[in-house]
């Protein structure tokens, strides 16, 4: 357990703050549209362990149903687009390697920011319904193959030309998936029993988060909410077996090997991160005050 109390500070503590400004748009958005989400992974363990935040964390992981998820990469767009924050807000999908060749990530993550620089992160990552067989029978090391044939293969030409943009090293998303990502997807995701009707488990999807498991339903539905500093946001009913399936038992630990994400390199490289992160601070508290 842990014996002392951290804290951070200056220009990691802002971006903290930013993310939880980006975490309640993008819970207004849900409840504008009734979709379900909640806590995932670091961010659920952060409340419970540290009753905020993970100290060193630099974003916000949430988690969606499949078909939650399809209906609010088209309610984001929406959104976006009412407010006129396309400048400010920007989703996007399929974040590939510079040479195109490896999948970084396949989930949908929002970014908010000004003149270039977007900072804040949401990740949102789709869970599948799971069968009972499926659930029994589950290996996670072949689901985690699969998982990195199927990214792999959402490079193809005819894959990747159903999305509008390509950026650089990302594809810009615009609204649902298309149907030539959802067959594809369907092709790997089938023989592990992964069904599109409603089922007793839960799996993170192929193109989600790597901890690849099988998760009864029960744990996370109803939905309960979870204090996160002075907000609160949804979680698992049973916050401590799903952090035990993600974590293992010890997850009440502090970790013997801290891992960081490219936005504290950000931070230490600009000398006027702390003025940036004020603006866009700002600027996400003004957007939540008139959605």
């Amino acid at each position: 357990m842990l014996s002392e109390e951290m804290r951070p500070f200056g220009a990691l503590k802002l971006l903290q703050d930013l993310c939880l400004e980006l975490l309640c748009f993008v819970g207004k958005v849900c409840d504008r549209h009734g979709i379900s989400y909640w806590l995932d992974c670091g961010s659920l363990l952060g409340p419970v362990r540290h009753k905020g935040f993970i100290p060193w964390d630099d974003d916000i992981d949430i988690a969606m149903t499949r078909p939650d998820y399809r209906r609010f990469l088209v309610a984001i767009d929406a959104e976006i687009a009412r407010l006129d924050l396309a400048q400010s807000i920007v989703p996007t999908r399929l974040r590939c390697d510079h040479e195109g060749t490896r999948l970084l990530s396949g989930h949908l993550q929002i970014k908010c920011g000004v003149g270039g620089s977007l900072p804040g992160m949401v990740d949102v990552f789709p869970y599948d319904y799971l069968s009972e067989e499926g659930a029994a029978r589950f290996d996670a090391k072949a689901y985690r193959r699969a998982m990195g044939s199927h990214g792999r293969g959402l490079l193809r030409a005819d894959v990747v030309s159903s999305f509008t943009t390509v950026q650089k090293n990302v594809c810009v998303v615009g609204g649902d998936m298309s149907e030539a990502e959802v067959a594809y997807g369907a092709g790997f995701a089938a023989p592990f029993g992964i069904t599109a009707e409603e089922g007793p488990f839960l799996v993170p999807g192929m193109d989600s988060v790597k901890y690849a498991r099988a998760v009864p339903v029960s744990q996370v539905f109803p939905l309960s909410k979870m204090p996160f500093g002075d907000l609160e946001f949804p979680a698992p009913t049973d916050a401590s077996r799903y952090l035990t399936g993600l974590y293992g038992r010890d997850y009440m630990e502090l970790p013997a090997v801290i891992e960081q994400h490219s936005r504290l390199y950000w931070i230490r490289r600009r000398p006027d991160a702390e003025e940036v992160l004020t603006s866009i601070l700002d600027m996400m508290r003004d957007i939540n005050a008139r959605f």
